[in-house]
């Protein structure tokens, strides 16, 4: 069976990963929020409740939400605070619908980490049944 992913703000290495790993875009089935193009916290987590009650009962789902986190420094707060609010969803957005077989992670990426990356570490979650709610960082601390 063919997976579907919904794809918001992506590059095109992470939606050829998702093609190499079954998805293909268009109906519910993964959903990858890019948190730059999205960065109201509120919003993304909307966007996520609503992909998780459009999913049919009994499929499996995958939401997978990426943030670009700054280099440190009092001006990177607001952006330190999404990321955290961010990873905080995710871990709670996992415990409540992984009943439901819809897995949630993150990928944290820092500096100037290639799109190719990203999309291996997007690889990498659809490859992983079990991983949920977990908080991949990608670049120097």
């Amino acid at each position: 069976m063919a997976r579907t992913a919904m794809l918001f703000g992506c590059h095109a290495a992470i939606e050829a990963a998702l093609s190499q790993a079954g998805f293909r875009a268009g109906a519910p089935a993964g959903l990858l929020v890019n948190a730059e193009a999205a960065p109201d916290l509120a919003a993304i987590a909307a966007r996520c409740r609503a992909f998780a009650e459009a999913l049919p009962s009994g499929q499996e789902g995958l939401i997978v939400t990426i943030v670009t986190k700054p280099p440190g420094g009092m001006t990177a707060w607001p952006a330190g605070a999404t990321a955290a609010g961010l990873e905080y969803f995710t871990r709670t957005a996992a415990l409540d619908w992984g009943p439901r077989r819809i897995r949630v992670n993150m990928i944290e990426v820092r500096d100037d980490v290639p799109q190719d990356d990203v999309a291996a570490a997007v690889l990498l979650m659809t490859r992983l049944p079990s991983m949920t709610g977990q908080t991949i960082s990608l670049g120097a601390p």
